[in-house]
């Protein structure tokens, strides 16, 4: 979901909530969204290294709160429209503010006993999972770096590509994966790819994810009431005030 998700926009999306369809949301925010229903549980992102400092005070707020088990990390810190990150950088502001926040909430007297860190969320561009690599390396290892899970991202029209890309990058770190943004796009505000092919590409890959035994959680791109040209409209969950054909194929899988 995005940072401006509508909180009026939550009814759409109760049916499938209460079917066990949708178990849990994030956003490129730490901060919970209003109306978040009960049985949803939050995943909150440090979206850049401008944020990172906030990290341990939203999570001693999160300590006693059962709906926020999980963290993930940076968003896409290989590309610079986005968190825009060195390696160095990355790996700096993980030892500052991730690890204390873990080892803290590990250490606190909430019931639910630790945090489940992710990793940065990269992209699916060239320098993605090297990026990856390059972190975990720097930090000593998987382990060193205390995460529990690997998180991605995939835009582009081609589905037995992603296929690849997601078991690429469980066998490269060895942990269970959460495609956390992904769609069916190739970036041609002039010419998207037709809906058709979207609703073909979700069958397709969450047939994949859904029988993939290491992928753990994964999420579409996306739920908001307009994900945009450059993305391709054909890939929203919902249009006028419904659910999209994408949106219906989508919770209906």
């Amino acid at each position: 979901m995005p940072w401006d998700f509508a909180e009026e926009d939550w009814p759409l999306y109760q049916g499938a909530i209460d079917a066990g369809k949708i178990s849990w949301v994030s956003n490129w925010e730490m901060w919970k969204p209003k109306g978040l229903p009960n049985n949803v549980t939050y995943v909150p992102t440090c979206r850049t290294g401008n944020e990172a400092n906030q990290i341990g005070d939203y999570f001693k707020g999160y300590a006693t709160d059962h709906q926020v088990a999980d963290f993930l990390g940076f968003n896409e810190p290989d590309i610079p429209s986005q968190a825009n990150m060195t390696v160095d950088q990355a790996v700096q502001l993980w030892k500052q503010h991730v690890l204390p926040m873990k080892a803290a909430m590990r250490g606190s007297d909430c019931k639910k006993g630790k945090v489940r860190i992710g990793s940065p969320g990269v992209s699916n561009a060239p320098q993605g999972i090297p990026f990856l690599r390059d972190f975990f390396r720097k930090l000593g290892g998987v382990d060193a770096a205390g995460v529990d899970h690997v998180s991605i991202h995939y835009y582009s029209p081609d589905v037995e590509h992603f296929k690849r890309y997601v078991t690429e990058a469980y066998e490269a770190f060895k942990r269970p994966v959460w495609v956390t943004e992904f769609a069916c796009t190739n970036w041609n505000p002039g010419a998207p790819v037709p809906e058709e092919a979207v609703l073909h590409f979700i069958k397709e890959a969450l047939e994949f994810l859904d029988e993939a035994p290491f992928v753990e959680r994964y999420s579409w791109f996306g739920a908001m009431r307009d994900v945009g040209e450059a993305v391709g409209r054909s890939n929203g969950l919902q249009v006028g005030g419904k659910l999209s054909s994408a949106g219906e194929l989508y919770l209906s899988l």
